[in-house]
Order: C-alpha cells, then structure tokens, then sequence
C-alpha cells in the first residue's frame, strides 16, 4: 500500500505478507496498518503487520516490481453497486427530513455511489491525487482478489502521539471561491457541524479524559471545499483507553448521524448500496505511542474495468434536496479530476 500524511511531502510504502481480520477489541499496542469498513460491528477490520515502510526514493526504486499490484482478470468480481441516480438520492434526502420532522433523527448522512468505467492508471492517478491535494491522507491499497480502493480524506479520526490524543469534528461545506478569506456559514451548516463537536466530546468526558481541549470553530480547506471544523485534544493514558474511545467515535456524526443508532438503522435499510470501506477508517496503529487514523472520505474502489466513487453530505432539517446532490457532485470531482 502508498500512502502520504497531510501536509507532508513523504510517501510510504508498506508491503505486507500478513493480513489478519481483526475486531476493534483485538487491537493491542503492536504495530500496524489498520483498513476498517464502516461497519465495524459485522464485518472485520483488515489489519497489515510490517516491519518498515519505504519512502520516497525507495518507492522509486520498488516501482518496477509493481506489477504485483495489478488487477487479473481472475481477481475481479462483478461491480457490487449500481450508481445512484438524482432522483433516488433527493428522494433519500427527502425521506431522511421526514424522519427529522418526526423527531427520530436529528441529522443523518445520506450516501451514493457514482459508477464509471475505468480507464486510468492506478498508481498514475494515485501520485497525481499526491500532488493536487497535499492537505489530506491519500492512500492506495490492493485488496487482494478483490480490488484497489483510493482515496483522498480530510478528516482525522483520531492521533495519538506519546499520550497526547487528537481529534477533530468536520463537518459544512462550501466551494472554494478564488482570493476569498471569509466565508458566511449559514444556520444550517453550523448546527450540522456542532451536532459532530458535542457528540466527540461527551464521548471523551464519558471516558474521563484528562486535559481535554476543545479549539474554536474556524473554517478549513480541503481541496476545492472549504469545511467548518473544530480541533479537540486529551490525554490518554492507556491503549485500552484508546481503544474504548475508538469504538465510541466510530462511526462519528459526520458519517452516520445523531441519534447514533437511528441513524445506523436507517443507512441500513435505506441505503441502496453498501457502504463496505466507505466511511471506515484507515491508518497506522501502534497505541498511545504513535497512532494516525483518518475517516476514509473521498474515496473509491477500483475493479478491472470500474470504479466506484463513494460521497456523501450531512441532512439535517434545513436541507434542500437538490444542493445536497450539487454538494455530492463537487466532492467527487477530488478523485475523478486525476483519472480522466
């Protein structure tokens, strides 16, 4: 697998001959690079053991040896999801609010899956997503006899670096306007954003975190958007700590919705595709000590002759159905832009 840290000009490689299906309560402190589906309930996290990455140079060199990384036909599958139409998906923003209405959700994330045929280069289009976007974890991973997914996510999970854990709520989307420093977030967009903010933090106060630090909402750009975010700190003194705020945190608000098994219930039933790696989370894991994860947004699954990008945007009670759907047209073009 590549991947590149935000606002780091490295790349990592990771080759690893042992991949084992964990749950969130195998983890330990040893090391590892983690890859878990949005459902973390049913389906396992696929965990990578190595001992050392590569970098730069060193990926250079190995990249003659990267046909291993290339799809045979004996290893593709049938295109799991079909793509959601406009209509489908306005009339799923429209039967969320209604739940809102209601009183049954305060806010739920509504997804779809856009199809095309592919006909780009892998490993191209991954160095490409490198240079364009070097705010985010961009990642290239081969499944394998299954595919490729890539991606391109914003947004922290959460770090933890000797102790000191991060996180943040990221939510509210704009499109960057060329020499603008201010934006105007209305109502809507704030309130969706806070909902995510409150949720982590009674997550981290459940736990009794130490020193826990929540910054002041300010706007952050990622790629052609621009987000409302909020930047939380803690110390953490243990791995089992970690792990039990890492099975509190996923999936966040900013994923799924609030109240939190509602929403997971409707995505359940409501949503026509599966979700598998969209919405997880993916990074390396050693404990306290050193632990990077990144929500897997902007993404996409990669078959022979396919791919899948996967977005989604937050509904809540002021949503209109139509600019949902403009919402979810702009964050594709993160990964569809290096492909064509």
């Amino acid at each position: 697998m590549f991947f590149k840290k935000p606002g780091d000009n490295t790349l990592s490689y990771i080759e690893s001959n042992d991949v084992y299906d964990y749950s969130i309560d195998d983890l330990t402190s040893e090391k590892c690079f983690l890859f878990a589906p949005y459902d973390t309930l049913n389906r396992p996290i696929k965990v990578f053991s190595y001992d050392e990455k590569l970098n730069n140079e060193a990926i250079l060199a190995y990249a003659d040896r990267l046909p291993v990384l290339e799809l045979q036909k004996s290893e593709v599958r049938t295109n799991p999801n079909e793509d959601s139409s406009q209509i489908d998906f306005m009339n799923l923003v429209e039967l969320i609010k209604s739940k809102i209405e209601i009183g049954e959700c305060q806010k739920i994330i509504a997804s779809r899956v856009c199809n095309e045929l592919f006909r780009g280069e892998v490993l191209e289009g991954f160095l490409q997503l490198c240079d364009r976007y070097n705010h985010s974890f961009n990642y290239l991973i081969y499944i394998s006899k299954e595919c490729y997914w890539i991606g391109a996510s914003p947004e922290v999970l959460l770090s933890c670096f000797r102790n000191e854990l991060n996180t943040m709520s990221l939510a509210g989307t704009q499109l960057v306007e060329p020499g603008s420093v201010y934006y105007e977030w209305k109502d809507k967009e704030k309130f969706e954003q806070q909902i995510v903010t409150d949720y982590i933090v009674a997550v981290l106060e459940s736990l009794k975190l130490a020193q826990l630090i929540v910054s002041k909402t300010h706007t952050f750009q990622a790629a052609n958007l621009v987000h409302l975010k909020t930047d939380i700190t803690a110390t953490i003194s243990d791995v089992n700590t970690l792990i039990k705020v890492l099975k509190q945190l996923h999936p966040t608000p900013a994923v799924c919705g609030l109240p939190k098994e509602a929403a997971q219930a409707f995505i359940d039933l409501e949503e026509m595709h599966d979700r598998n790696y969209y919405t997880g989370f993916i990074g390396e894991w050693e404990g306290v000590e050193n632990t990077h994860l990144f929500v897997n947004l902007r993404c996409a699954e990669l078959g022979l002759d396919f791919i899948n990008y996967y977005v989604g945007c937050g509904i809540t009670e002021g949503s209109q159905a139509e600019k949902e759907w403009e919402e979810t047209e702009k964050k594709i073009e993160t990964l569809k832009s290096v492909f064509v």
